[in-house]
């Protein structure tokens, strides 16, 4: 009788254990899950792009400001060793982008949209001269746009007709 007994624990304490490892294996994928769906709801966007000078070589430090025109809230980067910048995680609205580096006149491109989601390259041509000048641009920086609302629904409608109805 007693080996019985230690039998049925065994058994027991295996389709503990086995369930247990179900359970937690199960949160960590519903963990996951949760987290992919989340992070692709982010609905800020960015700015970037390359600094160069007159012969077409690339600027290095040169100082990058961006400004919101609505807030006049300002975030500023440097260029990194192939004269490229980024303003990530930049909230929609109006902004203005300037560009200084010793030797050169100050680039500005103003009222630059940047709507949800939206990526915008704004690529500067520093001229030779002193930070007093400015340079500035009125054409308009190229704006991609990966994330389109077509894309959201296609994506939603897919996931909702192979998801199981309850």
């Amino acid at each position: 009788m007693g080996q019985s007994v230690r039998a049925n624990l065994a058994t027991a304490s295996g389709v503990c254990v086995r369930r247990t490892l179900k359970i937690l294996v199960a949160a960590f994928f519903l963990t996951t899950l949760v987290q992919a769906v989340l992070w692709g709801q982010d609905y800020r966007g960015k700015i970037q792009g390359a600094v160069r000078d007159p012969s077409q070589a690339v600027v290095v430090g040169a100082t990058v400001t961006l400004r919101n025109v609505n807030t006049g809230a300002e975030a500023v980067r440097k260029t990194n060793e192939t004269g490229f910048y980024l303003f990530d995680l930049v909230e929609p609205g109006s902004y203005t982008v300037t560009v200084e580096m010793v030797g050169f006149a100050k680039f500005l491109q103003e009222n630059i949209p940047l709507a949800a989601r939206g990526d915008i390259t704004v690529d500067a041509v520093l001229r030779t001269g002193s930070l007093s000048e400015t340079v500035t641009v009125t054409a308009q920086a190229s704006q991609v746009q990966f994330n389109t609302s077509k894309l959201d629904t296609t994506v939603e409608s897919r996931i909702s007709t192979g998801l199981p109805q309850l």
